[in-house]
């Protein structure tokens, strides 16, 4: 049992780790592509999203580089 907890504690380290939005983010892309797969507004909105997606987590990571220096 301990190794099937160590298997699944990997697998979540190495997909979501110390960035869930990353990980969110990438599904969420994932999800849009696959709904928009026949569109033809998909060439712009996904890269649109992806970028958006970036700036997001850019933003999170410095509002949490800012707490954790203000905090120790």
């Amino acid at each position: 049992m301990k190794y099937l907890a160590a298997f699944f504690r990997f697998w979540y380290d190495f997909l979501i780790g110390d960035t869930p939005e990353v990980f969110l983010g990438a599904v969420l892309v994932l999800l849009v592509a696959y709904a928009m797969a026949k569109s033809t507004e998909a060439p712009a909105i996904l890269p649109a999203l992806v970028i958006v997606i970036l700036v997001l987590s850019v933003g999170f990571a410095v509002i949490r580089s800012l707490t954790s220096k203000q905090g120790g």
